[in-house]
């Protein structure tokens, strides 16, 4: 396939008139040196505000989890270390060539140095990408020096030090063009015949099964695109553009879904992952509106368009900051509108575009907002930094298709000077260590370096002290506490026999938890200290080995192994306020090997409600977690159930293993206890001595 061939797919014969990239020699030197102010800006990104360095920068589990799992991998000299949750292919692969190729910064001792200088790798990879993309569409190197800088230059100071957030989402952007690119190119050209489809389409599908291997840009990437190759079949049908034909339209579907199954069972096959899928419940209109406030704010915030707290209204940071907000306007705003006049524009590449970022929008808005996963804080809007880049990019080769060449050349170089000047780039690192360094800084000092804490962002613990002080995140559920595998190595909760002490962080609300029921799990803490919105208990043993999460439970159990009997270690209790009823049992391992509630298939203590009649009112009544017991061993846990349902009937506790049986059916020995009024459960306490 011949160059000129190959460009009319984008070029339209307005852009062929005219070279889109002539400049006059000082601005070829102003955009050369823009260009290199962006460049250089990836790399100074990494290795000046990544929070080895800069230590009040904000950190996310985001940040956390890919820089610990970048530690695994040059540890274990492996491309795909013993993990949990899938990453994105190319850290991983630009990490493990860097290990090879760069012997000197894969020292397990210098882990960040390697981390920082795989992700900087990784910006230019992708800055180039983009670069020759946006080249290839006929964008001059004017409008590419700025989209550059935007891409780089333009998060405000807190954002700045979010390494692996930046880098992420940079890349998926990236890669939505590059491949709404190679499949434009393979669907938009009517002469080539169907044998000779495979040459263009080669690209598209080698490109494709290395980004489908991370299961996530599935559903980032494919629905759009596919979406954009119907709609510009279906726009040539009904005579609104030029008519690909139905057999390249389909050979591209054909490379999208091949690629998918290949990338998913590459994804399947590594070892021990798994996906989840995003928000399976719904919330309501009125929460969906605080979502997408909540989105816009993000934004404001992660662009730097809001002036900052006691900033004179009337100053050059205010007028900066409402630049960048009519920005934000710009690239969300002026797309949806080319979208309203799609059948009208002259520019096929840019239609393409429009319906890749008008689906890709609608879907993340969807998601983010109809359904309960949205976080409490602005950092929800990281999402939608790849469909503002994208809108940036549509808006950029609209206005190189209808401005005048010296207006547009100019004004985006006047903004790209601004950003840079307004950018983090340009702030001094500031010297008061976060609360994490902080927390960090005590930790080393009594000597704790091995804990557990119960939220999601403890990895950043681990991350920021070089590992040195292990903080694994864990959970209270179901009345037990378990590791939070999804963002985890399973090694991290192997525990340690020896270790003399280890303590449980515990973080907003859950400071507050009442620890008795957990007593009997960890029994009483050698020392509780408070510490900000946190509340630290330290225990003499690996907490980790005590509750046996070095065991999981990834396979049914045989049914000679589904042994057990669950004994009373008291009458029930009713709470103070009359609405739960408490009892201690004890759990006793009669089979042959480990179980517990850790792992894919987990055991727990479950519960039937029974009438007073016998009739079966509730099967599955209750689960409650339990810790992982060995064979002839025992665990002593507290049950908690409501007593609107349980009141005058029985409760018969069962251990059960989720999704495969129930323990009483193959020979283990439950127990059934009744559940009095509360006028008996009273008498029951007095003579029992429990007031």
């Amino acid at each position: 396939m011949s160059e000129a061939t190959s460009s009319r797919f984008i070029e339209t014969p307005a852009t062929l008139a005219q070279d889109p990239t002539r400049q006059h020699p000082g601005e070829v030197l102003l955009v050369s040196a823009l260009l290199m102010c962006a460049l250089i800006a990836a790399v100074i990104l990494y290795l000046r505000f990544s929070f080895a360095i800069y230590p009040s920068a904000l950190i996310n589990s985001d940040d956390a989890t890919d820089l610990l799992f970048a530690n695994e991998m040059l540890q274990q000299r492996t491309l795909f270390p013993e993990w949990r949750h899938s990453t994105g292919i190319c850290l991983p692969f630009l990490l493990w060539v860097e290990m090879f190729l760069a012997p000197m910064l894969a020292f397990s001792s210098d882990w960040m140095t390697s981390f920082r200088s795989a992700v900087a790798i990784d910006q230019l990879v992708f800055a180039a990408i983009a670069w020759w993309v946006l080249g290839r569409a006929g964008m001059s190197r004017s409008l590419r020096a700025f989209a550059l800088v935007f891409l780089f230059a333009s998060p405000s100071l807190p954002y700045a030090g979010q390494t692996v957030l930046i880098s992420s989402e940079n890349r998926i952007h990236v890669e939505l063009l590059l491949l709404a690119y190679l499949a434009y190119r393979a669907v938009s050209d009517p002469t080539i015949p169907l044998r000779k489809l495979w040459r263009p389409c080669l690209p598209l599908a080698a490109a494709a099964s290395l980004l489908f291997i991370d299961a996530s840009n599935i559903s980032i990437m494919l629905p759009s695109l596919a979406a954009a190759v119907a709609a510009t079949w279906l726009g040539g049908t009904f005579k609104l553009r030029p008519a690909p034909t139905l057999a390249s339209t389909l050979y591209v579907m054909a490379v999208f879904v091949a690629t998918v199954a290949l990338g998913q069972s590459i994804f399947h096959l590594l070892p021990r992952t798994a996906y989840q899928p995003l928000a399976p419940h719904f919330v309501d209109l009125k929460t969906a509106a605080d979502h997408v406030s909540l989105i816009g704010r993000g934004l404001i915030e992660w662009y730097g368009a809001a002036p900052a707290q006691m900033q004179p209204i009337y100053s050059l940071s205010t007028i900066v900051s409402f630049a960048k907000l009519c920005l934000i306007g710009v690239v969300f705003l002026v797309p949806l509108w080319l979208a309203t006049r799609w059948h009208r524009l002259h520019d096929g590449f840019l239609g393409f575009l429009i319906v890749v970022f008008v689906v890709e929008l609608a879907l993340r808005l969807f998601v983010y907002a109809f359904t309960d996963i949205s976080q409490d804080s602005t950092e929800t809007n990281r999402y939608f930094i790849p469909p503002a880049l994208l809108g940036l990019v549509i808006v950029l080769l609209f206005i190189e298709r209808n401005w005048p060449a010296l207006l547009a050349r100019s004004a985006a170089l006047g903004v790209a000077v601004v950003m840079l000047v307004s950018s983090p780039f340009a702030t001094a690192r500031p010297t008061t260590p976060s609360w994490q360094q902080q927390f960090v800084q005590k930790f080393e000092a009594q000597h704790l370096m091995r804990g557990y804490a119960t939220y999601f962002y403890a990895n950043q613990l681990t991350a920021i002290s070089d590992n040195r002080v292990q903080v694994r995140p864990v959970a209270f559920t179901n009345g037990g506490i378990i590791p939070l595998h999804f963002l985890s190595s399973q090694s991290w909760f192997e525990g340690d026999a020896t270790a003399q002490q280890s303590f449980l962080l515990l973080n907003g609300s859950e400071r507050e938890t009442d620890m008795l029921p957990y007593e009997r799990l960890l029994g009483t803490p050698i020392r509780v200290e408070d510490m900000g919105d946190f509340r630290m208990l330290v225990y003499p043993f690996d907490i980790a080995w005590r509750l046996g999460w070095r065991y999981r439970m990834h396979a049914p159990l045989a049914a000679q192994d589904m042994r057990s009997s669950v004994e009373s270690l008291g009458p029930p209790t009713r709470s103070s306020d009359g609405q739960s009823w408490s009892l201690a049992v004890r759990i006793v391992n009669q089979g042959h090997q480990p179980f517990g509630t850790n792992g894919n298939l987990p055991v727990q203590l479950g519960a039937h409600l029974i009438g007073p009649d016998g009739q079966m009112l509730d099967h599955d009544l209750a689960r409650n977690c339990i810790p992982m017991i060995e064979p002839g061993k025992s665990a002593d846990i507290v049950v908690r159930l409501s007593d609107a349902r349980i009141q005058g009937k029985t409760v018969e506790f069962d251990v059960v293993q989720d999704g495969v049986a129930w323990f009483g059916d193959h020979g283990g020995r439950s127990l059934r206890l009744p559940i009095y009024n509360a006028s008996a459960a009273d008498d029951l306490r007095d003579k029992a001595g429990l007031h």
